[in-house]
């Protein structure tokens, strides 16, 4: 009897260890994950910050915007504004469908068909896109950010 009291006393107690140490141990399982997201969250900060636009490349993408627009620019630089007012090519929208907009305008992967991929990469591409989807269809294929720019 004695050694069934025994018995039942260690294992009363190895639950109560169990019981103190498992959650002590889920926290620091899900104190290193969080620490390798930060590491990770900071890498990628680095990555965009690498893609950001030097304000002569900027220079560059709004007088190409000056150029194909002519008297036009200036509701095009709206667009750009409402669209993606840092012209990152690093902004990217993913799309409900699967498809994503990118660069200045945010134009819509589904273009690559027609145009190639260079507007994804390439921010003076991607106004070279948006000009000849303007010279088509006028400021329609950004009236998602009508509220934005008030353009019709």
């Amino acid at each position: 009897m004695r050694n069934k009291k025994t018995v039942l006393i260690l294992i009363f107690l190895l639950l109560v260890v169990v019981a103190i140490f498992r959650p002590i141990k889920m926290y620091q399982d899900e104190h290193q994950k969080a620490q390798r997201l930060q590491v990770e969250i900071q890498g990628v900060k680095k990555e965009n910050d690498s893609l950001r636009l030097s304000p002569t490349e900027k220079e560059r993408i709004l007088a190409e915007v000056d150029r194909l627009f002519g008297n036009h620019s200036q509701e095009a630089k709206k667009i750009i504004g409402c669209e993606n007012s840092s012209m990152d090519m690093a902004h990217v929208n993913r799309n409900r469908d699967g498809s994503f907009d990118t660069g200045p305008f945010q134009i819509n992967t589904v273009h690559s068909k027609r145009f190639g991929t260079g507007f994804m990469v390439d921010a003076v591409e991607n106004v070279r896109v948006a000009y000849q989807l303007w010279k088509e269809q006028g400021f329609a294929p950004w009236y998602s950010s009508h509220v934005c720019h008030h353009l019709s």
